[in-house]
């Protein structure tokens, strides 16, 4: 056989083995990458895990503060030298309980919305530096009232609803009291009864003109009873609880708690301030004086014992009896019309030989509402440089946690859309 024969012989067996003819090893086969076909289905179940754990915190965990309430205050209570200002951040009473309240203020105007949601009132821990927001966002409320103690804050409302949150656990009790729009005036020395009225539609507090009646809650039974003689504007309870004290018309008269009459004092040129108008031995009420005129300008006092010389009085920027620090004490909120100095809390002497400022309130806006009378006597004044607003709200706390799980739904659906891209090119490739 000769050369040539052999040569197209190996020739031919070669292409029919695949292998190139001068013998040359044929190029290596490429072998496909091991593809990792778990970490997509890991991937999109971490994803959907994610999600359901944040909707689930923004829907039902309720961002609860864990930590514990101030301690009640045994011998005194604090006030701020000046008040903080209204914040959007600021937990609510629910949310956050800041333990015995020394003082409901109300601020006309929020920061960044303004009128928007018409104010806000925050509740001023017995510390002076802990600060609550009450009945958030809410455009119902008619008023406000703070219990003596402090314990428990009542608000009226539009739908004829009186609603008790207790500051120390951020529980809350409504009690229907309606038909209408209701409005609390007075607390009961025991926190166990509120005088309120139902009002006009509209109206913002107790109504002070015409013969509108007030009623009795009963806190524990909550039974409600009416008391006969007696209008919702200028109700004051005696120290001992079972009398109360009513502006009608042009005289001050005293009820008992079934509203029998037991005395009438004729009046002229003032009215009974609020319900913290009865002194704490029984001897005066506080009378704001041009209050039936609508232009309070200072207090003078009623002695309803005839015999009894009342203190002088003494005048003051627009006043509002807060409560008493003691028989010839009293703390006011004053207002300064003039915008020359800001509105305060002020400690006044009955006969008007001195006035003190408790605390100031820059960012006021005359809508103070209420004190804890019987943290008054004990009340020291506190320079508070950090105040505490709580955690942030559930109002705020819950649109982040909805957008953080939008941002993972969109981060699963890129990650995803990436892989699937870089798959097809590597099938295309090979």
């Amino acid at each position: 056989m000769s050369a040539e024969t052999i040569r197209a012989a190996l020739s031919a067996a070669c292409d029919d083995a695949g292998l190139p003819a001068d013998g040359a090893p044929p190029p290596p086969l490429r072998t496909p990458p091991v593809r990792r076909r778990w970490l997509a289905p890991v991937a999109a179940a971490a994803a959907v895990a994610l999600v359901v754990a944040l909707v689930v915190a923004a829907t039902l965990l309720p961002h609860r503060d864990r930590s514990a309430p101030p301690a009640a205050p045994r011998r005194s209570a604090a006030m701020p030298a000046t008040f903080a200002p209204p914040s959007l951040s600021a937990a609510s009473v629910e949310q956050s309980p800041p333990g015995p309240v020394v003082a409901l203020v109300g601020y006309a105007d929020l920061p960044v919305v303004g009128d928007l949601t018409g104010g806000q009132t925050l509740a001023v821990g017995a510390d002076g530096r802990t600060y609550r927001s009450v009945d958030a966002w809410s455009t119902s409320i008619t008023s406000q009232l703070l219990a003596p103690d402090g314990g428990s804050i009542v608000s009226g409302t539009s739908q004829g609803i009186l609603r008790v949150v207790d500051t120390r656990t951020g529980t809350d009790h409504e009690y229907e009291v309606g038909p209408g729009a209701v409005a609390p005036a007075a607390f009961s020395p025991d926190g166990r009864y509120v005088a309120y009225q139902r009002i006009p539609s509209g109206e913002v507090g107790p109504v002070c003109d015409g013969p509108v009646p007030a009623r009795l809650l009963d806190l524990r039974t909550g039974r409600t009873r009416p008391l006969t003689g007696a209008s919702g504007c200028g109700l004051a309870f005696a120290p001992d609880g079972r009398r109360i004290a009513a502006q009608v018309g042009n005289a001050v008269v005293v009820l008992d708690l079934h509203g029998h009459q037991l005395a009438r004092h004729p009046v002229s040129g003032a009215a009974l301030n609020g319900p913290h108008a009865w002194s704490p031995d029984g001897r005066y009420l506080a009378l704001a004086v041009g209050a039936l005129d609508g232009d309070v300008t200072g207090f003078r006092f009623l002695a309803l014992d005839a015999t009894d010389r009342p203190p002088a009085g003494f005048r003051a920027g627009s006043p509002a009896l807060m409560g008493w620090t003691d028989d010839r004490h009293v703390v006011t909120y004053d207002v300064d019309r003039a915008g020359a100095a800001p509105d305060a809390f002020v400690a006044h002497a009955v006969d008007g030989t001195s006035a003190t400022v408790v605390s100031a309130d820059e960012y006021g806006s005359g809508t103070a509402v209420d004190m804890a009378a019987d943290l008054l006597p004990h009340l020291r004044t506190v320079r508070v440089d950090h105040p505490g607003y709580g955690p942030w709200p559930d109002w705020a706390v819950r649109p982040v946690l909805v957008a953080l799980a939008l941002l993972a739904i969109v981060a699963a659906v890129v990650v995803t859309a990436v892989r699937r891209t870089r798959r097809r090119r590597r099938d295309t490739t090979t």
